[in-house]
């Protein structure tokens, strides 16, 4: 069985704390389909691409609330969806670079932005 949730360790321990994503949630804000890749930025603000949900999730410090930031759980290829977003990075301007496993490209989405522009690839898996 997979546990749906993000896990933060401290440095030299076994022993992990659940950040996001507790067992038993209802809402699809605290909901993790499928996290497979997050980013913590400067302010501690955690990112989750969230796979299985085919967005991007974003956690304030301290809230098991997520924003989607982008995304809309439906699979696709448009500049506004993804398949299988699998990591994030986000730069010092809050762009996130998200990479976009199915669709074989890695989108740049900007912090005001209503869609994202694909920077590398873009033609498909393989």
């Amino acid at each position: 069985v997979f546990k749906k949730r993000v896990v933060k360790f401290v440095n030299g321990s076994n022993i992990g704390t659940v950040v996001v994503g507790q067992d038993g949630d209802e809402f699809p804000s605290k909901i993790l389909y499928k996290p497979t890749g997050v980013f913590v930025h400067d302010c501690e603000t955690l990112y989750v691409a969230d796979a299985g949900g085919s967005r991007i999730q974003k956690f304030l410090k301290g809230s098991t609330d997520g924003i989607t930031v982008t995304g809309d759980y439906q699979e696709g290829s448009n500049v506004t969806q993804f398949k299988q977003p699998w990591s994030i990075k986000v730069d010092q301007y809050n762009n996130m670079y998200i990479v976009d496993t199915f669709n074989g490209r890695i989108h740049k989405w900007g912090p005001n932005d209503n869609a994202g522009v694909t920077i590398i690839g873009g033609n498909g898996f393989g």
